[in-house]
Parts: C-alpha cells; structure tokens; sequence
C-alpha cells in the first residue's frame, strides 16, 4: 500500500448461505441466539428473494472509489465476512495511518464510527479514524437521491423500469427507542 492515507467502506453486512442465518442472527442480536421459529421465517425469507447484492454492490463501490480516488479503498461488514477488524489490520499493516470510515448506511454514521473505533482499539492499533459527517439528510445528497427517482415518478423511464422503495424490519423495541 503506497501512502498513508485510505477509506474503509462500511456495511451491514449480509450472508451467501442460508445456513449461515443461526450466526448471522446471533451476531445481529449480540450474542444471543436465535428462536428456531425466527431461523425459520428468516431462511423462509431468503430463499424467497435470493442471495442478497449488498456485499457485491459494497465491494462495486470500494473498487471504483480506489480507483477515482488513488487511494487504498477495503470494504468491511459489521456483522458478516469480511468483518472490520481483520479488514482495519490489514490497512494498518500496510502502512495506513488515517483511515476515513465511510458507511453504506447514510443514516448510521455514528454507530458505524463506533465499531470501527472500538475494533482498532481492542486490537492496539495506533491509527488514526477519520469518519464522515453524517450526510443521510445533507442537501446534496437528497438533490441526488431525487433525481434519479423524479424520472421513475414521472413516468420517464424504460417500460421495464421499476422503482421499489423497501423499509427495514425493525423490532418494535428498537423503533421505541428511537
């Protein structure tokens, strides 16, 4: 790695196998495991939409942005390979001292920050964490997010074109939070 700066890209995470749904839901609820009823459901619902494109699409993103950017660019997963810490070492080794942390999720920055600061802590590295503002709600990110979106609204798109707008399923304990 040439220089020392580079940008983590950071996501989610998601699983290729649905045999892997007991993990990745025990990682997902922090430690603990899964109701054989809740596996159920969620293998249900994989095998009816496929294999998620988030890692794909993420690892898309980080090689286009090393090269726009000429800058070492890795892409890590919160709850799923390649998770951040081994992700984070190796920029280290390499000679990284500022990592910019950039999240998939715009409005998750901070959460996002925070597991890759902790990761570079546990493990004693001596870098320092650059993250992003936030900027789900940023003027010129919503500008671009509407202009790809007015044309589907107004009818201007190919016959085969389709817009799906999608919400997370969250528990209601999380939504009651905040």
């Amino acid at each position: 790695m040439n220089g020392a700066r580079a940008l983590l890209v950071i996501g989610h995470g998601t699983i290729a196998d649905v045999e892997d749904i007991p993990e990745f839901l025990r990682r997902i609820r922090r430690g603990r495991p899964a109701t054989p009823e809740l596996v159920d459901e969620i293998r249900r619902r994989y095998r009816l939409i496929g294999r998620s494109p988030l890692l794909d699409t993420t690892l898309s993103l980080g090689r286009s942005l090393e090269r726009r950017l000429g800058m070492p660019v890795r892409v890590a997963m919160r709850f799923w390979d390649p998770l951040v810490e081994p992700v984070l070492a190796e920029l280290v080794h390499g000679g990284a001292t500022e990592i910019c942390v950039l999240p998939v999720a715009p409005f998750s920055v901070h959460v996002y920050a925070d597991v890759v600061a902790k990761a570079a802590a546990s493990s004693g590295m001596n870098v320092k964490l650059l993250p992003v503002a936030p900027y789900g709600e940023d003027p010129s990110f919503v500008r671009a997010q509407a202009a790809k979106v007015r044309p589907l609204l107004a009818g201007k798109a190919s016959a085969d074109t389709r817009l799906v707008l999608s919400a997370h399923s969250l528990p209601r304990a999380v939504i009651d939070a905040g």
